[in-house]
């Protein structure tokens, strides 16, 4: 038996769509497919644009040409449709929700601070570029809140009221999760790129005013090791109980080893501290696994590696990621497991001089013994010689206390 017709052709049904820092209200009609058993939308048509702030619609041309019947009218988006409300009755709105969330004892102090910072370091400026102006400005606002409270999202419309900050009123939890989930992969790279971008162009300054002090003091000019921009690289674990995270894995966990698991990596410039990348993989993968495909990553998506020194702890150390690094030219200081036998002969072969005073240094209480290894890079005009410098490091206080031991 067919199914009754309950609304006429000309109805559409509304809903809305984001493009930069635009919102547009867009009408469509459903119909059945008896082929596929379900219902498909038939056509679209544009209704206009919305202002996510207050609700108005302004109609598009085209539309209001169609409808005359909405000429001069004021037009809200609410619950999927079009609502007509006189001018008085917004105002009396307006008025009222400009003054009935906000506290009479609002808190400045730490979310002023916040903001100023995010402001000057440009963290607001680049939200704004990637996400759109109304989604970046919502995103700091979220950040502030779980830096200075830390509670679940859903808090935040009860926490706001009482501080300051320069939105246009508290999200709902409905809302915040409608904020999110806007927010994908792509955008998040293309945002930690502009703060790359942005740490490479303070580490420059920083070099000239470095060179500028040393030509007009007559002092010794920076070594060439520090031509480049340093950034440590390092994951770690993040326990969770959510039963929707794809990524969420049993792993090697450190604590919580009952719960599931994702790994967040970050890295972070060594200059400012500045958050220059981040990315999120399955609980289950290791730092060593995941390590070519983060280099693969960044080159992809724009990130200039040739004047940059990646960091990393002797979890992301292995032959083949080495060889890598050497394949991609990008340099770098690795961590080493002491547990491997060429590490072990250097040691043994160098072991007086790790206690010799001419290989110590008294401002880290540390002797060093550096050695030159033999690599092959390979590149598409064949494979060419490249030497890595080993730096074997003992520190006698941790000799003498693990000898005691």
């Amino acid at each position: 038996m067919a199914r009754p017709r309950t609304l006429p052709d000309d109805h559409f049904r509304f809903s809305t769509f984001r493009k930069g820092d635009s919102t547009y209200v867009y009408g469509y009609r459903n119909e059945w497919d008896p082929e596929k058993k379900q219902s498909r939308i038939a056509k679209r048509i544009y209704v206009g644009t919305l202002n996510e702030i207050t609700g108005r619609v302004k109609l598009g041309k085209k539309y209001l040409s169609n409808h005359p019947e909405y000429e001069g009218k004021t037009l809200y988006f609410e619950n999927r449709t079009l609502v007509e409300r006189s001018e008085q009755d917004v105002a009396e709105e307006v008025e009222q929700r400009e003054t009935s969330w906000a506290s009479n004892n609002l808190s400045y102090a730490a979310t002023w601070a916040l903001w100023q910072f995010a402001s000057k370091n440009r963290i607001l400026q680049n939200l704004q570029a990637v996400f759109g102006k109304q989604l970046g400005t919502n995103l700091l606002a979220l950040a502030i809140y779980q830096l200075l409270d830390g509670g679940a999202m859903n808090g935040y419309e009860d926490w706001l009221p009482d501080n300051w900050l320069p939105v246009s009123a508290p999200l709902s939890s409905q809302r915040i999760s409608e904020l999110l989930a806007q927010v994908d992969h792509e955008d998040m790279v293309n945002y930690f790129r502009l703060r790359f971008d942005r740490s490479k162009e303070n580490y420059q300054r920083w070099l000239e005013e470095i060179e500028q002090n040393a030509k007009k003091n007559g002092s010794v000019m920076p070594p060439s090791t520090m031509q480049k921009m340093y950034m440590a690289l390092d994951s770690t674990a993040i326990s969770t109980f959510s039963m929707t995270i794809e990524d969420a894995a049993y792993g090697h966990a450190k604590q919580n080893p009952e719960l599931k698991q994702i790994n967040l990596t970050l890295a972070v410039d060594f200059l400012n501290g500045d958050v220059c990348y981040a990315r999120e993989d399955e609980g289950s993968i290791t730092d060593k696994s995941v390590y070519k495909s983060i280099l693969a990553q960044m080159k992809s998506y724009g990130f200039d590696l040739d004047e940059t020194v990646l960091v990393t702890d002797r979890g992301y150390s292995s032959l083949l990621n080495l060889q890598n690094l050497f394949n991609t030219d990008v340099s770098f200081v690795a961590g080493v497991p002491i547990v491997e036998k060429g590490l072990k002969d250097k040691f043994a072969k160098f072991r007086e001089a790790l206690c010799d005073l001419a290989f110590y240094n008294s401002e880290y209480d540390v002797y060093c013994r550096t050695i030159k290894e033999n690599w092959k890079q390979n590149t598409e005009g064949g494979s060419i010689d490249r030497t890595c410098f080993v730096h074997l490091y003992r520190f006698p206080e941790i000799a003498l206390s693990q000898q005691k031991q």
